[in-house]
């Protein structure tokens, strides 16, 4: 259910990222979005067009394309959600309030992925093993047969929006946990093996809720976007025996997730669009 005063409460001085997912109309995005994006103190920023599903419900995603952008505050948040709602538009479109990660840890993160990059890559076995959980919130055989199909040049953008279980199991020690930690287990001993493979945090934050939408598109407490390198890249990270058997934390964490591959139509860091873009 969305929640036009979401940012009525919110911390004054704190920036607002916004997350549009958006069902037709131009992949570019809608009008209010392009004019944001253009607008000084807003950035990061990127637009993509939604490639394949690798963890949901279908291997198509649910969205044809997504936006996300970061306001210096609620004001410049609030505005961009008025243009929105008074632009005509046969465009459908869920917008969510994000609380971006810390700038600080986001620096530490990618100073860290700089060390990691330059490491010996993983060990590699074969790929889709049977150390890792299938289906639910983790990829299907389905999923990660329709991925090997779709190799091309350029960076990939995998946004990740996840929602917790308030309670779960801990797979090692059958002790009750919440579900933020048993999926952070999943996520630190993930992260240093996709960082080896060349992949860097681009955004990560909480979703506080929706602004314009409803549905199964609104209902996320959690959104992160990595970009890997290439397709293969994120290929590779499935074949890792390590990485796939981490999958049981997200099992035991995650109430739903959606992973979504995309490619940059535009971006402010240039680094994160392909070439063919």
């Amino acid at each position: 259910m969305s929640d036009a005063s979401l940012l009525d409460r919110w911390p004054t001085g704190r920036p607002v990222a916004l997350l549009a997912l958006v069902s037709g109309g131009d992949p570019r995005g809608p009008e209010a979005i392009r004019r944001a994006v253009a607008r000084d103190g807003v950035a990061p920023w990127w637009t993509a067009v939604s490639e394949n599903m690798i963890v949901g419900p279908s291997t198509k995603a649910p969205f044809d394309h997504w936006h996300l952008l970061q306001a210096p505050s609620a004001a410049a948040a609030r505005q961009i959600v008025s243009e929105l709602q008074g632009e005509r538009s046969e465009a459908d479109v869920t917008l969510l309030a994000l609380d971006p990660m810390p700038a600080r840890a986001l620096a530490i993160s990618r100073a860290m992925g700089f060390v990691l990059s330059r490491l010996p890559k993983p060990r590699l076995g074969e790929a889709f093993d049977d150390g890792h959980a299938t289906g639910g919130v983790n990829p299907t055989p389905e999923q990660a047969s329709h991925l090997v199909g779709l190799q091309r040049e350029g960076p990939l953008l995998v946004l990740n929006l996840n929602l917790h279980k308030e309670r779960g199991i801990h797979p090692d020690t059958g002790q009750e946990a919440s579900g933020r930690e048993l999926a952070g287990l999943y996520f630190k001993k993930g992260i240093s093996t996709f960082m080896r493979l060349g992949a860097r945090i681009g955004w990560a934050g909480s979703c506080r809720g929706a602004l314009l939408g409803k549905g199964d598109a609104a209902g996320w407490d959690q959104v992160g976007l990595i970009v890997y390198p290439s397709r293969q890249s994120f290929l590779d990270l499935l074949r890792v025996p390590s990485y796939a058997a981490s999958s049981i934390y997200r099992t035991a964490g995650l109430e739903r997730s959606w992973i979504v591959h995309s490619r940059a139509v535009a971006a402010s860091e240039r680094a994160d669009i392909a070439p063919s873009a």
